[in-house]
């Protein structure tokens, strides 16, 4: 069962071990940057693609830290009870790292950092705002965290994307990481500024070093299949995705799935991983029944465009 899509919080959208949903707001701007030595800051403005502005305090945040928010909020998100009970040893080993004494150390301080953070946002030339924290409780006792995530966060929930964990813990540089992230959450990238890019990801270095690094990094995603080619056109970056990066909805694919998966056992960690969101989305709601048969075939059908 450990593969079945889940959603055990109506508030949020189907949750699987493969895949975790993230705001897109996120995603799109240096909340979780790249800095290594993150400091602390107080009330500090971060830029975000659409216009959208981030009021952010506590100690900066980088992807190291989101690995872990990514690990907390599914864990607090599928559990039964609240505050969620998460061992360090768990949390360790899902990040792939060991749970030596100093490991168990460095992660209760990424931790309470993350329970320090303080976000404002604000929309529609600051019309709307919210304030929310990323968890809003955090108690520990011999290397168990007690955590409960801020009710607000699920209403950033409505424009949201799906992240491959597996693949983005392959990824070992955090420009790499925040720049396949981002991708994720855009149908089509438009041509966008170096410098635009430099801001988004928290980058401090130079502009010219920021554009070296920049560039090996593009040619990585590139050699990794998740972008198809990306060209300099003077100071913009046009950047063409990968396939397997677009939100298509193939209406054959599914029913070939449900076809082929007519049961209630879990889908297999291979087909979930071919799956793009909309197709999540699509299966999260409708999948179980139609694969049992409470779904009627000619109804799948007429839903999914199915010739018959």
């Amino acid at each position: 069962m450990e593969n079945e899509l889940i959603k055990r919080n109506p508030n949020y959208p189907v949750e699987n071990e493969r895949s975790s949903t993230l705001p897109n707001l996120f995603l799109r701007s240096a909340l979780f940057g790249i800095s290594r030595k993150g400091k602390m800051v107080e009330n500090k403005l971060l830029i975000a693609q659409g216009g959208h502005k981030i009021y952010y305090t506590g100690f900066e945040l980088n992807q190291s830290d989101l690995d872990i928010w990514i690990i907390l909020k599914k864990k607090c998100l599928l559990s039964e009870m609240q505050p969620a009970l998460l061992k360090a040893t768990d949390i360790l080993n899902e990040l792939g790292l060991s749970d030596g004494s100093s490991d168990k150390k460095w992660l209760k301080k990424k931790i309470n950092r993350i329970a320090d953070a303080k976000i404002t946002l604000s929309f529609n030339d600051d019309r709307d705002g919210l304030k929310l924290e990323l968890l809003v409780k955090l108690a520990w006792h011999n290397n168990t965290f007690r955590v409960e995530l801020d009710d607000n966060l699920s209403k950033l929930f409505n424009d949201y994307t799906y992240i491959d964990i597996l693949t983005r813990r392959k990824l070992k540089k955090d420009l790499t990481k925040w720049m396949y992230s981002y991708l994720r959450t855009n149908q089509k990238v438009f041509p966008t500024h170096i410098e635009t890019y430099q801001k988004m990801c928290g980058s401090v270095s130079c502009l010219k070093i920021f554009k070296q690094n920049f560039l090996r990094t593009l040619r990585d995603l590139k050699e990794q299949h998740h972008i198809d080619d990306f060209r300099i056109n003077k100071t913009l970056i046009e950047i063409k995705k990968s396939k397997k990066l677009k939100n298509t909805f193939d209406g054959n694919k599914i029913w070939a799935i449900i076809r082929g998966y007519n049961t209630r056992f879990a889908l297999p960690d291979e087909v979930l991983a071919s799956l793009t969101p909309k197709e999540l989305d699509w299966l999260s709601e409708h999948g179980g029944r139609a694969r049992i048969g409470m779904m009627p075939e000619r109804e799948v059908k007429k839903i999914l465009k199915i010739k018959s």
